[in-house]
Order: structure tokens, then C-alpha cells, then sequence
């Protein structure tokens, strides 16, 4: 059932920003990627958002993020290396108002997700600012992603 949150999430991804196709939507800094995406929660079936405990609604959207260690074996020899992380983050609105994002970390296998979710109003643009902080990592200064998205109630 865990490979279909897997293939939700993406899919959903790929239907709601289909740039993302053309685009990835990564930060890559020290050694690291941080892989993001965001998009409506009523894009996931609802076995789906009930068993990862998400909420599901038309004014709802998901957050998911994935951190891998860059590996300095080529891609076509290696699966990319997931790793742990601690996250936080915020997401403001044009008006200046602060939603805090929760991050709740799922494993799948070999797979770590850290899933949030965020109200949002029809046509709302957030401004997401998240700093993830990669287990192992030396450096002490997270990764920052900061990225906008505009949202509308289906």
C-alpha cells in the first residue's frame, strides 16, 4: 500500500505542476539534493491521505520532501543514497499571514518522505521557506529551499 503513496505523490506532482516534468524541483548543495513538490491533497486518493494521516480537502495542499546524499558513483551504477533529516518551515501568504509546516517523516522501504500539509485559500500564492538539515551533514547551516506557489480550491 506504501508504493502507492509513492506513485500519488508523484503523479500528482507531475498533474499539478506539469513543468515538472521538464524541470526538476531540487536544491543541490554539499553534497546533497533536496527534492520538492506541492500540490492539492485531493490529488491523492483517500485511502491514501487516511493512512498517511493527511488531510484531505479541497483547500489543502501537500508538501513532500526528499533528501539524497549525491554519490560520486554514476547514476546509471548506483540508486541515489535517501537520507534522514530534520525539517521546518513556514509558509506566508501575500498578505504577510505565517502557516507553520509540520513535517511528519515516512518511511517506504528505502524511501524517507517528510509530508506536511497547508490550508490555503482559492488562488492563494504561498511563499514556502523551509531549512533542512541533513543527518551527517557537517555544515550547521541547513539547506534553505525557498519557493512561491499559487493554489486553487478544485
Amino acid at each position: 500500500m506504501k508504493h502507492i503513496l509513492t506513485t500519488s505523490i508523484c503523479a500528482a506532482a507531475l498533474l499539478f505542476n506539469p513543468a515538472a516534468l521538464f524541470a526538476a524541483q531540487m536544491v543541490s548543495e554539499d553534497g546533497y539534493e533536496v527534492h520538492y513538490s506541492a500540490f492539492n491533497s485531493t490529488f491523492l486518493e483517500p485511502e491514501i491521505a487516511k493512512e498517511n494521516r493527511l488531510k484531505r480537502s479541497r483547500d489543502e495542499a501537500v508538501i513532500n520532501i526528499t533528501v539524497v546524499e549525491a554519490s560520486s558513483v554514476p547514476a546509471e551504477q548506483a540508486a541515489p543514497s535517501v537520507v534522514a533529516a530534520n525539517i521546518t518551515g513556514k509558509a506566508v501568504n501575500l498578505a504577510g499571514q505565517i502557516k507553520e509546516l509540520a513535517f511528519r517523516k515516512i518511511t517506504e522501504g528505502d524511501t524517507i518522505y517528510y509530508i506536511s500539509n497547508v490550508h490555503f485559500a482559492d488562488q492563494e500564492t504561498l511563499n514556502f521557506e523551509i531549512d533542512v538539515q541533513p543527518q551527517g551533514r557537517e555544515d550547521p547551516e541547513p539547506i534553505r529551499l525557498e519557493f512561491s506557489q499559487q493554489f486553487f480550491v478544485d
